[in-house]
């Protein structure tokens, strides 16, 4: 009891960034609130990853973890849980470029979906007796174990970003050529 207190009282302490409309997920700085407020404006899937958090109990706070496991673009680890509400922390590796750290937000957006929609998570214990059943073993991961869904979602919204460049390189190009005189 007294770890989890302490972890609320931490948490509460950090300043917050907040991002319009969104209460239930929340950036710890403001590069944090800046790659979610991406997410929200070119992703499809983020958008609505975020909008099944906020009609959950769950909140997420995201963070930028200078020491994740070597290779890990980013983690979902849990927090607490009180009557009212669980939390879990979402870090992502300071290394990558924006769109990839997005597509990470993404995945692991996906994995607090997932805590979101099981109540029988209520402990680090149970989120790992959860995914001990439900995902598939991976040595890239949390515990060595993914989801499917996970992986999905960050293979959308890298997608989403992806068709998103290639249409404004595309408008460019036929501004380009609308402008090209012989």
């Amino acid at each position: 009891m007294k770890c989890a207190t302490l972890a609320l009282i931490l948490l509460a302490s950090t300043a917050n960034f907040a991002v319009a409309g969104i209460s239930r997920v929340r950036a710890a700085d403001g590069r944090t609130a800046a790659i979610l407020g991406d997410g929200l404006t070119r992703s499809e899937t983020v958008r609505e990853l975020v909008n099944e958090i906020e009609h959950s109990d769950l909140i997420v706070y995201l963070e930028i973890q200078w020491h994740l496991r070597r290779g890990l673009a980013g983690n979902l680890a849990w927090v607490t849980g009180t009557k009212s509400s669980r939390y879990v922390r979402i870090s992502l590796s300071p290394d990558l470029t924006t769109d990839a750290m997005v597509a990470t937000l993404g995945h692991e957006l996906q994995h607090a979906v997932e805590i979101a929609r099981e109540s029988s998570i209520v402990s680090a214990d149970s989120m790992a007796s959860y995914y001990e059943r439900h995902g598939v073993d991976t040595t890239s991961h949390w515990h060595d174990l993914d989801t499917l869904a996970a992986r999905q979602a960050g293979d959308e919204v890298r997608r989403e970003l992806g068709q998103q460049k290639f249409q404004r390189s595309a408008k460019v190009s036929q501004h380009s050529a609308g402008t090209v005189r012989s």
